[in-house]
């Protein structure tokens, strides 16, 4: 067998394999973005783009140079098709870096319970202006009333725990699934978490609307035994009656 027909092989069929690890790590990536995952990883996709582009591109000139008119066509299809793919990742990235706003909760240090922030009326367009960083700050009831309308798009949300003397501490745990009535979650009255981050409308039979996002924060106990949920016609009743902004 020629010596660039040999390397071709090697080099198609490890792109296969990279391609289709590049494959599994989107689609791994795509399953933490469903559940809100607080925490994603992304080095070992860019690890592999590193290593698939420059070897689609060596495939590539190799098929062109090769003699046997099989892989010839092999490497051409097989690798050409793999640079597309990750250079449709790589702008999928790049657009996505673009387009997504982070945001930062900061909650004083002790609330416990629902956290609403309650927007401009359904009616109102969404916020498609991307923006660095968004800041939203609640009081000490846990609901915040804004005028400006819900972003629309990617957002990278952080949550804060704000003490009296103005340092802050990130709230790294986030609970995504169901919390087990467990002895061990209720005795966890240490740890600080945010659990079911949501968003939704509500309304009323006047035709009073609002957006709102909500999220629970607090430690596993208190959610298992002292929370009590918040009655949203009350926090309708609010914006529509021109109260607390």
């Amino acid at each position: 067998m020629p010596r660039r027909v040999r390397w071709l092989r090697i080099i198609t069929l490890a792109n296969v394999v990279v391609a289709a690890l590049v494959i599994l790590v989107v689609y791994g990536t795509m399953l933490a973005l469903s559940v809100l995952a607080p925490e994603i990883s992304t080095w070992q996709l860019l690890a592999l783009l590193a290593l698939g582009v420059p070897m689609s591109v060596v495939g590539l000139r190799l098929a062109t140079k090769v003699g046997s008119h099989g892989w010839r066509r092999c490497g051409l299809i097989i690798n050409g098709s793999a640079i597309v793919l990750y250079a449709a990742i790589l702008i999928g990235i790049g657009f996505l870096l673009i387009g997504t706003t982070r945001r930062r909760f900061i909650i004083p240090e002790g609330y416990k319970g629902d956290v609403y922030i309650v927007y401009s009326d359904v009616d109102h367009k969404p916020e498609t202006t991307r923006k660095v960083g968004v800041t939203f700050r609640i009081p000490g009831d846990g609901i915040l009333y804004v005028t400006v309308p819900m972003v629309d798009g990617w957002t990278k949300d952080e949550y804060y725990c704000e003490r009296g003397d103005g340092t802050q501490q990130r709230i790294a745990n986030l609970w995504n699934t169901t919390v087990q009535r467990t002895p061990e979650n209720l005795a966890n009255d240490k740890d600080i978490g945010i659990f079911f981050p949501r968003s939704g409308t509500i309304a009323d039979s006047t035709g009073c609307r609002a957006k709102y996002e909500a999220f629970y924060v607090g430690t596993k106990a208190y959610l298992l035994s002292g929370y009590v949920g918040r009655d949203t016609n009350l926090l309708l009743k609010e914006r529509c009656s021109g109260g607390p902004r």
